[in-house]
């Protein structure tokens, strides 16, 4: 009898300390890559979309952001993050009327460098006005150009969580490449 008790205590012991880490994992929304390479892990609230052109793509309606990643072979980027990520940030710009974008920061994510630029325009295609976080991440295969966007009228609102964004962006090892 004694020994029931005691595995049964056990058990309700060990599942008192497995539960609070079940917690936290619904607490993040998982997305990953088309190509399987990359997964974004996000807060609960956003959902992930079907990718046009880019590897990772998802919104959270309630607070009007949406993120998209695109990636890069780490060997195929010549030049290096700094100016990488110039081309980047010159090249986006061009798709905006009326836009501003500051000087890239240097900052980092976990282990992986990156530069961060702000940018605020209006979309030439249909004139609405966005801010956006953009993030160029170095990581080990890949470099991960992340998007990270809202309307203007709910930028400065949003804008600590869209800068917070690449945070949750890792490589998936043993993928295949």
């Amino acid at each position: 009898m004694f020994r029931r008790i005691g595995v049964y205590t056990l058990v309700v012991v060990l599942a008192a300390l497995v539960a609070p880490l079940r917690a936290d994992d619904s607490d993040s929304v998982i997305i990953k890559s088309r190509d399987g390479d990359l997964q974004l892990s996000l807060p609960t609230g956003w959902d992930s979309l079907t990718p046009d052109k880019s590897q990772i793509s998802a919104i959270d309606g309630s607070k009007h952001e949406q993120v998209e990643v695109y990636t890069e072979n780490h060997a195929d980027v010549r030049d290096g993050l700094r100016s990488h990520a110039q081309h980047w940030c010159d090249g986006f710009v061009k798709q905006f009327d009326d836009s501003t974008c500051t000087t890239g920061n240097e900052v980092q994510f976990g282990s992986n460098n990156a530069m961060q630029y702000e940018i605020h325009g209006t979309v030439k295609d249909d004139q609405r006005k966005l801010g956006i976080e953009l993030s160029i991440v170095e990581m080990d295969r890949h470099y991960a150009e992340v998007i990270a966007y809202c309307p203007e009228s709910n930028f400065s609102d949003n804008q600590s969580d869209l800068q917070d964004l690449p945070r949750g962006l890792s490589e998936i090892y043993g993928s295949g490449n």
